[in-house]
């Protein structure tokens, strides 16, 4: 598992970079590109300025962990992103 635990990744360009069940935990996402990524069991959780526009970008967040309220958001918009 790769660990990225409070990286500041701002203005990232993290387009199709594979960051299955890495730890990313208190990252600073502010105007990240996240197109493409694959997030599978990734813990996203407590991180900041993480949006679900970047994230309704994104290959997968099947079995991601994410804060609830972003989730519910998430799931309502864009539940095709939590299936295999």
């Amino acid at each position: 598992m790769t660990n990225f635990t409070g990286a500041n990744l701002e203005l990232a360009y993290l387009t199709k970079v594979d960051l299955r069940y890495a730890n990313l935990r208190w990252v600073n996402f502010k105007g990240a590109n996240l197109e493409g990524a694959n997030f599978e069991g990734a813990n996203l959780k407590d991180s900041y300025y993480l949006t679900v526009e970047q994230l309704s970008k994104v290959e997968t967040l099947y079995d991601a962990k994410l804060d609830e309220k972003l989730l519910n958001s998430l799931r309502k918009e864009h539940a095709h992103l939590f299936k295999r």
